[in-house]
C-alpha cells in the first residue's frame, strides 16, 4: 500500500510527464498497474521504485510508468456510429446554419 505523499509524488509526476490527472482516490490504479513496472526494473516494491524516481535515480522508469497509468482504449474510434453521425447530420446542419450566416 502506498502512502499519501508517494501518492502525490506519482501524480504530480504522471501529470508532469503526460498531462493524465490522477484525481483522489485514485490510489488502486498505481497500486494495480506499478507493481509490474517496478518489478521490470529491478526493484523489489513500488516504494523503492518511489525513491529511485525521487533521487533521480532513474529516469528510465518514468516512461513505462506513464505509460502502464493511462488507459489505452480504442472501443471509440471501432464505433462507426458517432462518426455516421456527425458525417450525416451534425457537419451539414452547422455548414447550413454558417451559410445562412454569410460565412463559407
Amino acid at each position: 500500500m502506498i502512502t499519501a505523499e508517494e501518492y502525490r509524488f506519482l501524480s504530480e509526476l504522471v501529470h508532469r510527464q503526460s498531462g493524465l490527472s490522477l484525481g483522489t482516490g485514485k490510489e488502486y490504479l498505481i497500486e494495480s498497474r506499478l507493481p509490474a513496472v517496478a518489478a521490470n526494473f529491478g526493484f523489489p516494491d513500488l516504494s523503492r521504485m518511489i525513491s529511485a524516481l525521487r533521487a533521480g535515480l532513474s529516469p528510465q522508469v518514468v516512461k513505462p510508468l506513464c505509460d502502464a497509468m493511462t488507459t489505452n482504449e480504442t472501443v471509440f474510434f471501432r464505433d462507426t456510429k458517432p462518426f455516421d453521425v456527425l458525417r450525416t447530420d451534425v457537419l451539414p446542419a452547422a455548414a447550413l446554419r454558417a451559410r445562412a450566416l454569410g460565412r463559407p
